[in-house]
């Protein structure tokens, strides 16, 4: 009776392990309107963009911890409420990757794209072809006009 009743002890802890996970799971997905979710990886990202139909913005930017960089990230992609409409556009039309050009997959990406100034903005269609091209760092203003351009051209 009791090695039929640990058994049932065992199923029931594992149910609950699961149902625990998936729970865990659901509430770690990025949510529109609370900033971007950054991929790392240019391959996942692209398969991310078929699979939601949107574009994929790339930002190639070196994170040397200078000011420079520090700035332009908080500036344009972190959610303010100076920049939470723009945010919200490119949660709706992009998957965004980030990658620092002389590291990993960014190296691949900076010469592909033959991007020399950093930091800049790939913009791309499903399959990796470029659409744009933001050199620099550019306002959030600013960015959100060219997205918008480039979203209504393609």
């Amino acid at each position: 009776m009791s090695r039929h009743l640990n058994r049932v002890r065992l199923a029931l802890f594992f149910r609950a392990l699961f149902v625990c996970l998936c729970v865990a799971g659901m509430i770690a997905q990025p949510a529109v309107g609370k900033g971007l979710h950054w991929y790392k990886q240019f391959y996942p990202t692209l398969a991310a963009a078929r699979e939601q139909k949107k574009r994929v913005l790339v930002v190639l930017y070196i994170d040397d911890g200078s000011d420079v960089s520090k700035s332009l990230h908080a500036d344009t992609m972190e959610e303010t409420p100076q920049n939470k409409q723009m945010l919200d556009f490119i949660n709706k039309h992009f998957v965004c990757m980030k990658a620092n050009p002389d590291k990993g997959d960014g190296i691949g990406i900076k010469e592909k794209y033959r991007a020399t100034v950093y930091p800049c903005s790939l913009v791309l269609d499903r399959s990796g072809r470029q659409l744009g091209f933001l050199p620099g760092p550019v306002p959030s203003s600013q960015t959100h006009l060219e997205l918008m351009r480039i979203v209504q051209r393609n």
